[in-house]
């Protein structure tokens, strides 16, 4: 929903007078104006957020360690609206994340060490995984499919997308040299703190701290970002914002 680069489609008529539209309207048209009905509603209901969640375990000897993760769920906002889309794998409510983190106190579990087995998804599920996690927008997800494809990077027959081995290779390379970014919660981390400077929760100066933390130290963050230029309005002499040049309206940035 907030990861498209489009408005929405939007229903013209009053949303009370549906029963009405119900009775002239076939099965299949029905069906669609509901459904823009429903994604009217789920706008509303903001985005969906999550928590990204880490348990390290360690044995006796402290000569095996395992980490673990999970999302948890802050407000499901618009998939609490659209619930027919299922949640993307790896996500708990804060309920069943709770019991799971009782059960490991308690050690009341058991692992299983299996060889990774990829026998990848259906590519309806990878795009809602590449929207939960803001990764690119709906607009470009085919053309991100189809350079990782042309770099034989992942195998596409039909609906089903499996990576390939030179795929797993990347993805191994990457995560050794970058492996704060090479995931999908940095993605997200990144689209989470353009909103939040669009809605002036976070300014930018603190936002580039946060995004690239992972990468230097507090001196050379502090460092970045001192008198870091942060105002576009700044680029503009006031009193020339309205001069008319050529019949336009026409600003002159100060250089």
């Amino acid at each position: 929903m907030g990861n498209s680069a489009h408005d929405d489609i939007q229903l013209t008529i009053d949303p009370k007078d549906l029963p009405e539209y119900k009775k002239i309207l076939s099965s299949d048209l029905w069906k669609v104006l509901c459904l823009i009905h429903d994604i009217a509603m789920a706008k509303k209901a903001g985005n969906a957020t999550f928590e990204n969640h880490k348990i390290t375990l360690k044995n006796k000897n402290n000569d095996l360690v395992i980490h673990l993760g999970g999302n948890v769920w802050e407000n499901k906002g618009w998939m609490n609206i659209l619930n027919g889309m299922d949640s993307p794998t790896s996500f708990f409510d804060l309920f069943a994340w709770l019991e799971f983190l009782d059960a490991v106190k308690n050690h009341e579990f058991s692992l299983d060490f299996l060889e990774p087995c990829y026998e990848g998804m259906p590519v309806l599920n990878l795009l809602e995984d590449m929207d939960a996690f803001s990764i690119g927008r709906p607009s470009t997800f085919s053309r991100i499919l189809q350079e990782l494809e042309d770099l034989e990077c992942v195998k596409i027959n039909d609906n089903h997308i499996k990576i390939s081995g030179k795929g797993i290779a990347a993805v191994l390379f990457f995560e050794s040299l970058f492996p704060a970014v090479a995931n999908p919660y940095f993605s997200k981390k990144i689209a989470n703190l353009q909103s939040d400077i669009e809605n002036d929760y976070f300014s930018m100066a603190k936002a580039l701290e946060d995004a690239l933390s992972c990468f230097f130290d507090e001196n050379v963050m502090a460092c970045i970002t001192d008198n870091m230029w942060e105002d576009p309005e700044s680029l503009y002499d006031k009193e020339e914002i309205n001069t008319s040049h050529g019949g336009l309206i026409a600003p002159y940035p100060k250089l």
